[in-house]
């Protein structure tokens, strides 16, 4: 294990005691509390070499649950980030319930963890489609190696009376499209588009029906370095603490 992911750890025993309370008050998600679910279709956009292999492991259908970062829901009045999660399943299998197989990444519309507060003012909450998702941290893929990922909509634009309505109608008058991407960690601008994800149809899921563990690696792609170890200490107390 690496000594930036230990001190991630080292981090998350740290920030426990904060993060308990909070969860307990709440009884709800700390962050991204309330949010809307998808079905996606997956197609493979890259073909060649690793990245073409990293494409097909991928493809199929995955669950994507969109939210604001805060624990309510999107108000247009409200300056906010989202998150953008995903779980990539085999086709015809309920995504809510994560199988052995199934891949969970978590991505949000700000460049990295320290940003975070930048993220707040450059979001664009009304529109869904017009921000750009990344993982925000550094990962592991068993072909690529360390990268990150992101997610780059098709800016479209919906009527509704809020962000989640306005996606709901782009979705259901042809589907939402996207381009997920990789790029290698050390290269900050050379990113190979890998997928085109699709979000077909609105999912009648609670907030409390899904958990996405960014260590639920079932396709071989997992969370390092300093926020990924943080991550491993912080989320599943969490969960336990909201009784997920």
């Amino acid at each position: 294990m690496s000594v930036s992911k230990l001190l991630g750890m080292a981090a998350g025993v740290a920030a426990l005691p904060a993060a308990s309370v909070a969860t307990i008050l709440l009884r709800k998600r700390l962050f991204h509390g309330v949010g809307r679910h998808y079905r996606a279709t997956v197609t493979p956009l890259a073909t060649d070499g690793a990245s073409g292999k990293v494409a097909r492991r991928l493809a199929g259908e995955a669950l994507i649950r969109v939210s604001g970062g805060l624990p309510f829901a999107l108000d247009d009045t409200r300056r906010d980030v989202l998150g953008f999660a995903m779980r990539f399943h085999e086709a015809g299998t309920p995504g809510h319930q994560p199988g052995p197989g199934d891949q969970d990444l978590v991505m949000a519309s700000f460049k990295t963890l320290p940003t975070i507060a930048k993220g707040f003012a450059t979001s664009d909450t009304r529109h869904v489609l017009h921000n750009t998702f990344r993982t925000a941290q550094v990962y592991t893929d068993v072909d690529l190696g360390r990268v990150e990922f992101r997610v780059l909509p098709e800016r479209q634009i919906g009527e509704g009376d809020n962000g989640f309505d306005r996606l709901d109608h782009v979705v259901s008058n042809g589907g939402a499209s996207m381009v997920f991407a990789w790029r290698p960690w050390s290269e900050p601008d050379a990113w190979t588009d890998l997928l085109e994800l699709k979000l077909v149809q609105t999912l009648d899921h609670a907030d409390d029906a899904t958990h996405f563990d960014p260590f639920r690696s079932g396709r071989g792609i997992e969370p390092a370095g300093f926020w990924g170890g943080l991550r491993k200490v912080v989320y599943p107390v969490a969960r336990r603490l909201r009784g997920g």
